[in-house]
């Protein structure tokens, strides 16, 4: 994935989400997984 789409994917996370670093990673190593694949 490039760059810019998990950049883009980490701040809608944290607008989302808040302050949970847990959930936060864990959602964009999916979401990695998911365009990369």
């Amino acid at each position: 994935a490039s760059t810019f789409i998990d950049i883009e994917i980490s701040f809608i996370n944290k607008n989302s989400v808040g302050n949970n670093p847990w959930y936060n990673s864990d959602r964009n190593a999916r979401l990695r997984q998911h365009f990369d694949n």
